[in-house]
């Protein structure tokens, strides 16, 4: 993921060609100390082992076989997996015919 998407905003996935899509992979945690870390206190970012599992159903169910989808990154949809972590959501998805 490139953009690091704001508390409460939209993700919005959508393709540059014809076809529907396909969520391949997706987290909503931290895997790493460096993406989306600016500015942030470095106690909210050195817990790279933050994962929440439901992630790639969550966005199957609402993305796929779509040409496009927005999901709210919101405590509603995606549950807290790790208090006091900075999280960010990260989906790799193609365009499938």
């Amino acid at each position: 993921m490139d953009d690091c998407i704001r508390w409460s905003f939209p993700i919005i996935l959508s393709l540059t060609e014809e076809g529907f899509i396909n969520v391949r992979s997706a987290n909503y945690g931290r895997t790493d100390g460096y993406t989306c870390s600016q500015g942030r206190p470095s106690d909210q970012v050195t817990n790279d082992q933050c994962y929440l599992p439901s992630t790639l159903s969550i966005m199957s169910q609402r993305c796929d076989g779509k040409p496009q989808c927005d999901v709210s990154v919101i405590t509603d949809v995606f549950p807290d997996p790790c208090y006091g972590t900075f999280k960010y959501l990260d989906v790799k998805y193609s365009c499938d015919p």
